[in-house]
């Protein structure tokens, strides 16, 4: 879900509390459509301490379609690209928060 400002309607996405723009509240949210495109992205092949990871990992940042803003999160795959077209791929237990976002992939 994105963030509506009630007064020049831009969708914030993570949501915001207030509008940068013109410091309206925000308190609508919007449903937007689950696919996104990949803007960049890094890949990770070591942890925090230098150490090899088992898998690399693909970090990127999302942008969605009409929405200001975007996420940064893992996407599963062995070919990133900028432009990538990415969907979400849901855990199967939901709290409402970004992290029920298991990751991203290719659409």
């Amino acid at each position: 879900t994105a963030a509506r400002c009630p007064k020049c309607g831009r969708l914030f996405m993570p949501p915001k509390m207030f509008c940068p723009y013109d410091f309206e509240e925000v308190k609508e949210l919007r449903e937007v459509e689950p696919v996104g495109v990949v803007e960049t992205y890094t890949v990770v092949e070591r942890d925090f301490y230098g150490e090899p990871l088992r898998e690399r990992k693909v970090l990127a940042f999302i942008k969605f379609p009409g929405v200001e803003g975007g996420l940064i999160h893992y996407v599963k795959t062995d070919k990133p690209r900028v432009g990538m077209k990415v969907r979400p791929r849901w855990r199967a237990e939901r709290r409402g928060l970004v992290t029920d976002i298991e990751y991203f992939e290719e659409a």
